[in-house]
């Protein structure tokens, strides 16, 4: 931390084997890239914690690896600093470059990688693309009423009453199928059990839960369509139950 940015990484450079013109070229490329170049003479002591984390992340650049191996990079870190992290990992891979990203936020790892494994508990539970995986879990609809007290019995097979809800009272029916029990999921390539999609059956819940919706006089105030993304999918997986 006695260094700056710029003698940071001139010295990792040298021991990567950089000189000369092209280390000092390469420097002022990194610092570009991570937002430091007006800060590149400060002391790296006096950064703040985002400034330090992308130096960092330029440390890591600096040789131009072939694959960069990152641990959570991102916690921690403002906004701004987060931004730039994830637009210099995806720099990094369009240039050609593999990332080996190990993360808690969903949507980064949805956000920048094309494949991703799912760990629960130290076991794997999906080792999929992104796109097969989200394919897996279709949209909820969201009916946003005006009571829900009392009518879990009469929505039983088709509806289900919201838990995560925080504006309003709200009646979700689901995109995959009700039955949650083992016989009833569908074994990917990977060994992954996800529930299946029926889109008829679908659209008959839907209909149906309308249906029963007027014949109890709940009045349906607003719809919302809650879409597939990481985090359901993993939630699907693991369940919803806390982690100690």
């Amino acid at each position: 931390q006695d260094l700056s940015a710029m003698n940071n990484l001139m010295f990792f450079g040298r021991l990567y084997g950089l000189r000369g013109r092209i280390l000092k070229s390469r420097c002022d490329e990194v610092l570009e890239q991570i937002g430091l170049t007006e800060n590149a003479n400060r002391q790296s002591a006096d950064y703040s914690g985002g400034m330090k984390r992308r130096l960092n992340f330029g440390i890591a650049l600096i040789h131009k690896p072939q694959i960069l191996i990152l641990d959570e990079p991102t916690l921690g870190v403002d906004a701004q600093s987060r931004f730039r992290l994830m637009e210099c990992i995806s720099q990094h891979t369009a240039e050609g470059g593999s990332v080996l990203y190990a993360s808690h936020y969903m949507e980064e790892a949805q956000a920048i990688c094309q494949r991703v494994v799912i760990l629960d508990q130290g076991r794997v539970i999906a080792n999929d693309s992104i796109h097969n995986l989200l394919a897996g879990l279709a949209a909820d609809v969201y009916l946003f009423v005006d009571r829900t007290a009392g009518i879990n019995d009469a929505l039983s097979g088709l509806a289900s009453i919201a838990t995560d809800s925080v504006n309003a009272p709200a009646v979700v029916v689901s995109g995959n199928t009700q039955n949650r029990d083992e016989e009833s999921r569908t074994p990917s390539a990977h060994g992954v059990n996800r529930e299946s999609i029926d889109p008829t059956a679908f659209a008959w819940r839907l209909q149906a839960t309308l249906k029963k919706l007027q014949e109890l006089q709940i009045e349906v105030l607003s719809v919302e369509t809650q879409q597939s993304n990481l985090e359901r999918v993993f939630l699907n997986l693991t369940g919803k139950q806390l982690r100690d």
